[in-house]
């Protein structure tokens, strides 16, 4: 038997408007309750691709060592008379080339936190030669090293290039080699003491301290992570810390005589970071 359809004596009712602004106002509040945990979840996405970059990086050098006589890496150097005949401007891009043979993705150079002040972006050189001290995080395109990568042993893809001298924008690095080395002295003894930048690994007595590859731009104030930035050790490790336990320049701001003890000291009492770990008498490097 076919029951007819009977239409309902209580049509259904619509949302009055109070109750749409009610379920309004309880989903924008569940965003602002969430959105601070998934912009912190994504800040710590991206701080775990920053020391994951490192290892790699600190894997690389030591591998490289093994590879070339027990040395690391060397970040050459190159004096800036202007400014002071002991300062010497550090060609920090060199990373890339010489890790290139274990290393093909650029992407493994850049962090993703890097921005503002706290990126290399900040203190791209002058094009006019005259880059005033900073340090050169880019290859320009007439020289050696890009030229004998790019040209004879096509390690880039095809890249447009000015002929015209420039900077390579596509090809730079966001890590600070340490680049401690070639005669590193204790500034206050004049003591040589073992160097990283092409230095011996063995020579190095406490690899689990010496810093060979950090984040760049160590010096600002607003570090990349929260305040703190990311190391990597000799023995391939990688930390995250705060910037007075790695470069406290309070010193230099107050009196000597105020006994203010740096917080920038491992346990041999070397500092700052790029001293770590290379005596077991304590040094100055700053």
């Amino acid at each position: 038997m076919i029951i007819p359809f009977k239409k309902s004596k209580h049509p259904p009712q619509a949302f009055t408007l109070i109750e749409l602004l009610v379920v309004v106002a309880i989903i924008a509040l569940l965003i602002a309750i969430l959105l601070p945990s998934l912009n912190s979840a994504r800040r710590q996405s991206k701080n775990t691709i920053c020391m994951s970059n490192l290892h790699q990086l600190g894997l690389t050098a030591v591998q490289y060592g093994g590879d070339n006589e027990d040395r690391l890496p060397w970040m050459w150097r190159q004096p800036i008379p202007v400014a002071n005949p002991t300062t010497y401007r550090f060609h920090q891009y060199y990373q890339i080339f010489q890790f290139w043979p274990y290393i093909k993705d650029l992407n493994i150079y850049i962090c993703p936190l890097a921005e503002g002040d706290n990126s290399v972006n900040k203190y791209l050189p002058d094009p006019t030669h005259d880059p005033t001290g900073y340090t050169y995080y880019w290859p320009s395109n007439n020289g050696s090293l890009f030229n004998d990568a790019y040209y004879k042993k096509r390690w880039w893809p095809n890249y447009p290039v000015n002929p015209n001298w420039e900077w390579v924008p596509w090809c730079y690095t966001e890590y600070y080699f340490n680049d401690w080395g070639d005669g590193a002295k204790d500034l206050l003894t004049g003591a040589p003491i073992p160097q990283i930048s092409g230095g011996a690994i063995n020579n190095i007595p406490f690899p689990q301290y010496a810093v060979t590859i950090c984040d760049a731009v160590y010096g600002t104030s607003t570090p990349r992570h929260n305040g703190s930035n990311n190391f990597a050790f000799l023995d391939t490790h990688v930390e995250r810390i705060e910037r007075l336990h790695y470069y406290d320049t309070t010193p230099l701001t107050i009196p000597p005589d105020t006994g203010y003890k740096p917080l920038d000291y491992d346990a041999f009492n070397n500092r700052p970071f790029y001293c770590w770990g290379l005596t077991n008498t304590g040094i100055v490097g700053m």
